[in-house]
């Protein structure tokens, strides 16, 4: 009944009708979406993508966690999108532009070396109960398990999902394939951890 009498739909669209469809036509809080590929096809871009359409058209604050890219690297990214800039034309000596350009756009970034499943949580609960972000990009998966275990992909992808129940979030999970022949499209059969994945993922979408 409450969610009847609400006045606004609680699903958010990405930027891509195609993709839209793969997720029952839209994110929602409470859900985990694995995004897949090989590498070099643009899966950070994506999610880069994804939530920077969120955070603008729907005006919720966003944060994206990257175990390969710094945030100088990850707002370089940002801007290329906001001016439609190749990489090698953002003009570093105009950041004060990009800035303004960029004022109001909740887009958080963290990064840690070091970062544990529980510090990850830690840190989302942060961002949620402090900046308001309910949308969280992680960015690798297979960099946070190091091992090829099924069982550690189990209990990793749970935490993933856990959080996502628990804090009323809607989270992204890269998650590279293992090694495949580059001459075919991954199937989700090639992503690591690809049984686990089937248990706690809402949504799979492989580029």
């Amino acid at each position: 009944y409450r969610m009847s009498t609400k006045k606004e739909e609680d699903i958010f669209s990405t930027p891509w009708k195609t993709v839209n469809t793969k997720l029952g036509n839209c994110l929602k809080r409470k859900r985990l979406i694995i995004l897949g590929g090989i590498a070099g096809v643009g899966k950070t871009s994506c999610a880069i993508q994804i939530a920077r359409h969120i955070t603008k058209k729907y005006k919720i604050p966003s944060m994206i966690t990257c175990l390969e890219m710094d945030e100088v690297d990850l707002v370089t990214k940002i801007v290329q999108l906001e001016n439609d800039l190749v990489y090698d034309l953002v003009n570093y000596s105009e950041a004060l532009q990009y800035e303004r350009d960029l004022e109001g756009l909740e887009m958080y970034f963290a990064y840690s070396p070091k970062l544990t499943t529980e510090m990850y949580y830690n840190t989302v609960k942060a961002a949620r109960d402090r900046y308001g972000c309910e949308l969280f990009v992680f960015d690798n998966l297979q960099l946070l398990i190091t091992s090829d275990k099924e069982s550690d992909y189990s209990k990793a992808v749970k935490a993933f999902k856990n959080m996502a129940m628990e804090l009323d979030i809607m989270i992204i999970l890269v998650n590279q394939p293992r090694k495949l022949n580059t001459e075919r499209n991954p199937t989700y059969d090639d992503l690591k951890g690809s049984a686990s994945l089937s248990q706690g993922g809402d949504g799979i979408v492989l580029l």
